[in-house]
């Protein structure tokens, strides 16, 4: 198990972070950070894990196969995955919304996330993810989101939770890593 009730096993690298807001709860405060399971890295697993915005312009990721982390936390944007939450689609290099690449499910930058409906401000969306070797498969709410194959990806790496920035406040509870 990858637990939030205690985050014992957890490390924040950057200035954001993380407060538990409840049961198997945490939000997201300041940034940017990265909050990252410490204990072991992960190979080949399925990731379940509901998450809320609590406003439109929230942003966040969940992130996969990421080194373990000092206090930079750019390292998990530069060698791991980003399943990226960010219902405006932000691609700040090119100044446009609603980039595919970019948009709630994507993997950030990587894998463009097909134009699924996402649950309004304040209620519960659920990712269910899977990284099985090379292949990223990310599913959002039920329905397909996007796909990622990747030869050149680490086959193994650490899950980590993003503090986007300050304005940003994004919930996550109900953590589950299943070994695949």
């Amino acid at each position: 198990p990858v637990p939030l009730d205690t985050l014992a096993d957890w490390r924040t690298a950057g200035s954001g972070g993380f407060r538990r807001v409840g049961p198997s709860m945490v939000e997201s405060e300041g940034g940017p950070g990265i909050l990252w399971y410490a204990r072991r890295p992960l190979v080949d697993f399925r990731l379940l894990v509901d998450w809320r915005l609590s406003s439109p312009d929230d942003n966040s990721g969940v992130f996969l196969r990421i080194p373990a982390l000092g206090q930079d936390w750019r390292p998990a944007t530069e060698h791991g995955w980003e399943v990226q939450i960010d219902d405006r689609g932000v691609d700040h290099d090119r100044g446009v919304l609603d980039s595919p690449r970019h948009r709630t499910g994507a993997v950030y930058g990587r894998a463009p996330a097909a134009p699924l409906e996402r649950r309004p401000v304040g209620c519960w969306n659920r990712f269910d993810i899977e990284a099985r070797g090379p292949r990223l498969t990310v599913r959002l709410n039920g329905h397909l989101a996007a796909t990622l194959e990747d030869d050149r990806a680490p086959r193994e790496g650490h899950l980590g939770l993003q503090a986007h920035d300050p304005a940003s406040r994004v919930r996550f509870r109900n953590l589950q890593v299943l070994p695949l």
